[in-house]
C-alpha cells in the first residue's frame, strides 16, 4: 500500500498464529462451550431439554478448521488485491539482502523477519509422551478425553480448562505461582480461580511439575507444592506454559544477531543488529499479541522504493526492559541529582541492564534553574530524544513520578513493576522502605498514567 515490491514467504498457512492456532480457533471452541452451558442452564427458564446433551468433537474441530479457512482465505485474497508475491517454502537468509527458498534466490533491500512464536515444553522427565500435547496439538484432538490435566495457569491454560470443563470433561489445571493469570492483576487471578472452582475445575497453585509418567490409571503427573509432594493423573495433558519466539534456522551460519533471551533484539526502528534486516511481532516483541505485531507493521520508516513514510511508534511500550523515572526533588538546598559525573554513572547503569531513562518529573522545580539545568544534562548525557523523554511539570506523568517515588532519590524498576536496581543517588536503602517504594510502584502501575 505504500508503493513498495513486496514478496512474503510463507511455509505454513497464511494469518499466523492468532488465525490458525491461536485467537480465532480457541474462541470458535469457547463459542461452543457456551452453547453447551446455555442449554444447561435453559432448565432454570422453562425449557425442557435433553440433561444428556453431548458433543461429537470431530464436528466442532471441522467447524473451527472451516472458520479458520474463511479468515485465511481472506487474508490471501487481500495480499493479492495488493499485489504482494505469496512464496509458499522455507525461506532463509544467505546474507543480509539475499533470502534462499526451493532452490531459488530472491535479493531485497530490507528483510523483515515475522516468524512469530512456537508452544514450549517444559524440560521434565516424561514430558514427551504422546499424550502429552501443546496448544497447538489440542485444536485437532477428535475425542473428548475423560479427565485433562493442564500445566500453566495462564491465558492459554484457563481458556482450555473453561472450553473441556464446559464439555463435561474433568479438569485439573495447575499453575507454579501463587495465583492464575500470575503476569495479570492480582484480583483478575483470585476471581478468577473461584470462579473456575465452582466450574468444577480442580485448581493447584504453588505446584511446580516435576515429572509424568504413564500408568495404568492414566498420565501420572507429580508436582510439588509448597514442598509437599502431590499425583494427578489425566488421560491427556496439556502443556500450556507459554510460547517462544521462533526464528529456528533463518540465518546462514555466520549471521548472529544480537538477541534478548529467546527473542530478537530489536532498535527503535524494529532493526536487528544486522543492517538491514528487521523483526517485528512475536519473534522479538515481549507482548506476543496480533494487534502490537500488527501496530509494529505500520511503523517502519521509509524503505527505498516506497513513498510513504512509516507511522511513528512508542516502541517502548513493547520492549519490556528496564527503566527508570528521575525524580529531581529539591528541599531548599540542592537536587539529588547534582554533578554530571553522577549523571554519567545513573546513565551508565541504566543502559548496562538493558534499559533507558524515558521520564523526567520536573513538577518540583518550580523554575528552579539549578534543577532545570540538571534535567538538561541528563537528557544531553543519555543521548535520548525527546520522544520519549518527558519534563512532565503538571502532567500526569510528573504526577506518576511523584506517586512512585516513595522518597528522593533514584529507583530502576522494570514494567511488572519490580525493582531492579538499588538507589543509584543518595536516599535510603532499607529493606522496608524498599517493600513502601514496590508497594507505591504497584499502586501506580494499576493506573492509566502508569504507561
Amino acid at each position: 500500500q505504500r508503493g513498495g515490491k513486496v514478496v512474503l514467504f510463507e511455509k505454513d498457512e497464511l494469518g499466523g498464529t492468532c488465525l490458525n492456532r491461536g485467537c480465532i480457533p480457541t474462541k470458535t471452541f469457547l463459542k461452543t462451550a457456551d452453547m453447551i452451558r446455555d442449554i444447561h442452564k435453559a432448565v432454570q427458564h422453562g425449557v425442557i431439554n435433553d440433561p444428556a446433551t453431548s458433543v461429537d468433537m470431530e464436528k466442532v474441530v471441522a467447524n473451527k478448521d472451516h472458520v479458520v479457512r474463511q479468515l485465511t482465505g481472506g487474508v490471501g485474497a487481500l495480499l493479492r488485491s495488493n499485489g504482494v508475491t505469496v512464496v509458499k517454502g522455507e525461506a532463509a537468509l544467505s546474507d543480509e539482502h539475499e533470502i534462499a527458498c526451493g532452490g531459488k534466490t530472491y535479493t531485497a533491500d530490507s528483510i523483515i523477519l515475522c516468524g512469530g512464536s512456537v508452544a514450549t515444553r517444559i524440560p521434565i522427565p516424561g514430558i514427551d509422551d504422546p499424550n502429552v500435547l501443546t496448544s497447538t496439538e489440542i485444536l485437532d484432538l477428535k475425542e473428548l478425553p475423560d479427565k485433562l490435566v493442564i500445566i500453566g495457569g495462564g491465558v492459554i491454560g484457563v481458556e482450555f480448562a473453561t472450553f473441556y470443563r464446559n464439555l463435561g470433561c474433568a479438569v485439573t489445571l495447575l499453575e507454579g505461582m501463587d495465583r492464575l493469570l500470575p503476569n495479570m492483576d492480582r484480583e483478575l487471578g483470585q476471581n478468577l480461580q473461584q470462579i473456575m472452582k465452582k466450574q468444577g475445575v480442580e485448581v493447584l497453585t504453588n505446584a511446580m511439575v516435576q515429572s509424568l509418567e504413564q500408568t495404568e490409571s492414566g498420565l501420572a503427573v507429580h508436582v510439588l507444592q509448597k514442598g509437599a509432594a502431590k499425583t494427578v493423573t489425566g488421560e491427556k495433558v496439556l502443556c500450556a506454559i507459554g510460547r517462544r519466539a521462533y526464528w529456528d534456522g533463518v540465518f546462514a551460519e555466520g549471521m548472529n544477531p544480537e538477541t534478548r533471551g529467546k527473542s530478537l533484539k530489536v532498535d527503535e526502528n524494529f532493526q536487528t543488529s544486522i543492517p538491514g534486516v528487521y523483526a517485528i511481532g512475536d519473534a522479538s516483541s515481549v507482548v506476543q499479541l496480533a494487534h502490537v505485531a500488527a501496530a509494529q507493521g505500520t511503523a517502519f520508516p521509509k524503505f527505498e522504493g516506497s513513498d510513504l513514510e512509516g507511522n511513528p511508534v512508542d516502541n517502548s511500550l513493547f520492549a519490556g526492559n528496564a527503566f527508570t523515572v528521575v525524580n529531581f526533588w529539591f528541599s531548599g538546598c540542592k537536587p539529588c541529582v547534582e554533578e554530571l559525573d553522577d549523571l554519567n554513572a545513573l546513565n551508565e547503569k541504566v543502559k548496562a541492564q538493558g534499559g533507558e531513562v524515558i521520564g523526567i518529573n520536573t513538577e518540583t522545580l518550580d523554575g528552579n534553574q539549578q534543577g532545570i539545568d540538571a534535567a538538561k544534562k541528563l537528557l544531553e548525557t543519555t543521548g535520548a530524544s525527546y520522544r520519549n523523554i518527558y519534563f512532565a511539570s503538571g502532567s500526569e506523568a510528573g504526577k506518576f513520578a511523584l506517586n512512585i517515588m516513595a522518597f528522593p532519590t533514584t529507583y530502576v524498576f522494570d514494567r511488572d513493576g519490580n525493582v531492579v536496581g538499588q538507589p543509584l543517588l543518595g536516599g535510603i536503602d532499607k529493606e522496608e522502605n524498599l517493600a513502601a517504594l514496590q508497594k507505591n510502584i504497584d499502586a501506580a502501575l494499576a493506573k492509566d498514567s502508569a504507561k
